[in-house]
């Protein structure tokens, strides 16, 4: 009797398993729509929700290593973040840092918001590699009557078992 249960199990595990895979592609899928919606809209507070903690301190470390001069890079974000103090932008989180950049961006560049509301992304699918699954979508948008299109991949990792998306690869470098 009891091989007989293990034998069921294991039918049971073989049969289910191209929908637990299915379902894990899903989840991948709805956080990458998710966090395209909040690019499009261009709500860095939403964006956020779904970057992976290694992302976040990996995107701080790259804007603060950008020039050799750390203080300096402290002082002049510490006034673009209209930050009261070098202290108060050094108890900033990872996330905060990732919010308050991309809110001082698109205050200096209020078009940039309106290109991203115009575009529109399409998932087109994912992959699997290991702990990583990278998503490819594509990016259609319209500058100056001129379609443009663009295919590109976000990969994502789980962080707290939960899909995030690391940084693209042309910006980590």
């Amino acid at each position: 009797m009891k091989k007989i249960f293990i034998l069921l199990c294991l039918c049971g595990a073989v049969a289910l398993s191209p929908l637990l895979a299915k379902s894990e592609a899903s989840s991948v899928q709805e956080v990458a729509k998710r966090y395209l919606a909040a690019t499009k809209l261009y709500k860095p507070k939403e964006m956020v929700k779904y970057m992976h903690s290694e992302a976040l301190k990996q995107f701080r470390s790259l804007i603060m290593n950008s020039m050799p001069d750390k203080e300096k890079v402290i002082q002049e974000l510490t006034q673009t973040f209209a930050l009261k103090s070098k202290e108060e932008f050094k108890q900033l989180s990872d996330s905060q840092f990732y919010v308050k950049y991309n809110e001082a961006i698109i205050k200096q560049n209020p078009q940039m918001a309106e290109l991203m509301h115009r575009a529109t992304f399409t998932i087109l699918g994912v992959n699997k590699e290991g702990g990583l699954r990278h998503v490819q979508y594509r990016t259609d948008l319209s500058i100056n009557g001129q379609k443009e299109s663009e295919v590109n991949t976000f990969s994502f990792k789980k962080d707290a078992n939960v899909w995030r998306a690391l940084l693209r690869s042309r910006i980590s470098q």
